[in-house]
């Protein structure tokens, strides 16, 4: 059958040789089983790229060299005639059996390599490469057809009084940012002890609250430790009584038992052993097969893990590159924000951090939608409050807000005080110049 759809695709062209243009960008040799019929689709991309007319007579001349080793059964792709208005259904034809073939090929070469951990890892993410080519695409839309359902977004949104993102659950940061939009890649730095991790847990525990699933890799904390610091931020309950159980009172005890409870209700996921990209994207793809994901937390990035085949000992900073790519495009397929947790180097261990001081900051700058820096003033160790610099925005404003971190419960709270905007010196160009499009600001 795959065979009658790629002699009606190589009939429709040469019935209207205009076509190929729209086909081209489709398909390519590998898709087409027939060696003859791969010979035609080569030599028709010859003859477009010198911009001739793709017509029987110039296929003829194109072919002349191989006629002889070609099947003439083959050459015949007239009959019966196909309609050359359908060509989109012929290309979506060999598009599907081509996928077919190759997920065979997978599944067959996985099972002659052994089913071990490192092959079925591998095989689902080339099954995953394959299912996302076959997801429909929304890429290409004209204007009149999408102007209608964003009007009708936004008046939602303006009569509910409602943000386009997802909360972080810190109201001034909310309040400056708009929260994280759908596809964002968030990428929150800091020194150590400046809060990274319960960030993280505040951003989750909102999200799970209001019903979206969080997803969180704890790459260096055990499950218990994380376990505790959510039950800690949720039931106010100081986070050293979990560390050293024999400082909790009974009273402590049932106010834990009773947070536990509305823990266990929400949709919070955890994974908290090491794990690679692949690891990551397999997880989140089997998650989301069940549901819409809210937020996609990793904490963090210099833990996950680099498979052997990939290291480059002498270019750490195109392994960071390929991480924060692949979590950024991870991210858009998912449609939620993914939250990444980066350290500072060490050029950022004193005084106001910046986007230099991000680790390899190139690709992490590049990838990220949005980049926050938590830092605490050095002359003051024993402070609660924590500035946020917002140090990158694509699409909206840059500058600060000041937060209380209440590490004692893992959590950051608003506070009534806000500073100034963040001085020039700090601002993204590209985020300041576009201000506030698109950011839906609440």
């Amino acid at each position: 059958m795959s065979t009658t759809h790629e002699r009606a695709v190589l009939w429709a062209i040469l019935t209207t040789g205009e076509v190929f243009s729209d086909v081209a960008g489709r398909l390519t040799e590998e898709h087409f089983t027939d060696a003859t019929h791969r010979a035609m689709w080569s030599a028709m991309t010859r003859i477009a790229a010198r911009r001739a007319a793709i017509d029987e007579t110039s296929l003829a001349l194109e072919l002349a060299d191989e006629i002889k080793r070609l099947d003439a059964e083959a050459l015949l792709v007239g009959h019966p005639f196909p309609d050359p208005e359908a060509i989109d259904d012929y290309v979506s034809n060999v598009q599907r059996a081509y996928r077919a073939r190759i997920a065979r090929d997978a599944m067959r070469e996985a099972i002659v390599r052994g089913l071990d951990d490192e092959t079925i890892f591998a095989t689902s993410k080339r099954l995953g490469d394959i299912a996302s080519e076959a997801a429909p695409s929304n890429d290409c839309v004209s204007i009149g057809d999408a102007m209608p359902g964003y009007l009708a977004d936004l008046d939602r949104l303006r009569r509910e009084k409602a943000r386009r993102g997802s909360a972080y659950g810190i109201g001034a940061l909310d309040g400056q940012t708009g929260g994280m939009m759908p596809g964002d890649l968030v990428v929150v730095a800091g020194r150590p002890g400046d809060g990274k991790t319960a960030f993280a847990i505040t951003v989750a525990d909102s999200i799970a609250t209001k019903g979206g699933h969080a997803v969180i890799f704890s790459l260096e904390m055990s499950r218990g430790e994380l376990l505790g610091r959510l039950l800690s931020s949720r039931a106010s309950l100081n986070g050293r009584m979990f560390r050293d159980p024999r400082n909790l009172g009974e009273r402590d005890f049932e106010t834990a038992r009773s947070a536990a409870g509305g823990l266990a209700e929400m949709p919070l996921t955890i994974r908290d052993t090491r794990a690679s990209i692949r690891d990551i994207e397999t997880t989140c793809r089997r998650l989301r097969r069940q549901g819409p994901l809210g937020v996609v937390v990793v904490d963090y990035l210099d833990l996950i893990d680099t498979p052997r085949d990939d290291r480059r000992k002498d270019r750490h900073d195109l392994e960071i590159g390929a991480k924060t790519s692949a979590l950024k495009k991870l991210a858009k397929e998912l449609g939620c924000p993914i939250v990444l947790l980066v350290q500072l180097n060490r050029a950022g261990a004193t005084g106001r951090p910046m986007l230099i001081h991000l680790k390899n900051s190139g690709s992490i700058e590049q990838d990220a939608d949005t980049v926050l820096l938590l830092h605490r003033e050095d002359s003051d160790a024993t402070s609660d409050e924590r500035e946020i610099i917002i140090a990158k925005q694509r699409g909206g404003r840059t500058g600060s807000v000041v937060v209380r971190f209440r590490a004692e419960y893992t959590r950051f709270e608003d506070v009534a005080e806000t500073r100034a905007p963040v001085p020039p010196s700090y601002v993204d160009t590209e985020s300041a110049n576009t201000m506030d499009a698109g950011r839906g600001y609440a």
